[in-house]
Parts: structure tokens; sequence; C-alpha cells
């Protein structure tokens, strides 16, 4: 029964982060200016990856020096950190993706299907 939760779980957790990434990039690609497109969205992905690899590295530590509990329950199924790093993350790409509605050119996409803007010519 644990392994299909976790399998649950790494399921949503993946379609969540794809979800996550899709909008990044095609936001990216909406600020970013034309003149300056290739530099900055090399340099935009090397310090996105650059993030990634960062947060491996802090998880690694964090699971070192126990600042995440190594043993914890959750609805009575007991869970170990990297269940915890894993809800960590998860609800932080959750976060991420929402605050993505508060970015002024997905406002002004949402208005534009809502009927309440016209669009620019």
């Amino acid at each position: 029964m644990r392994i299909v939760f976790v399998g649950i779980l790494t399921l949503l957790f993946g379609m969540v982060q794809a979800a996550s990434g899709l909008a990044m990039t095609s936001e990216t690609l909406v600020l970013i200016p034309k003149e300056e497109k290739s530099f900055t969205t090399g340099l935009l992905f090397t310090l996105y990856s650059m993030g990634a690899g960062l947060s491996g590295f802090l998880s690694s530590n964090f699971m070192e020096l126990n600042l995440i509990n190594p043993k914890w329950s959750l609805f009575g199924t007991q869970m170990s950190g990297y269940d915890g790093l894993l809800l960590i993350f998860g609800t932080m790409i959750l976060l991420m993706t929402d605050t993505l509605g508060l970015i002024p050119s997905m406002i002004e996409k949402k208005l534009l299907l809502h009927g309440f803007l016209k669009a620019h010519d």
C-alpha cells in the first residue's frame, strides 16, 4: 500500500513540476526583450540549473544535519526525512505556480480571456 501512495505522490509531483516548467518557460519568453533574447534566455536557464543543483546540495546537507525530522507520521503513516523533502518541494512548486497569476502579463492574458480588455494592436 505504501508503494502505491508514494507512486501517486511522485506522479502528482511530476505533473505539477511539468506544468510549472511550461509556465516558467512561456512567461520567460514573453518578458525577454527581443534584442537580447539569446543571451538573456541562456543566462536565465543557467541560473535555473544552478538553482536546481544548489537545491540538491542544500537538501543533502539538511538531511545530514537532521534539520528535517527523520521519522514522523502523516495520517497514521510513518514517513521519513525524504518524504518531508518531497512534501516541502511539492508545496513550494504549488506556491510558485500559483504566484504566476500575480505577474502582469499573466493578469493581462486572464483579463483578455474574460473580455475585460481589448487586445493591443
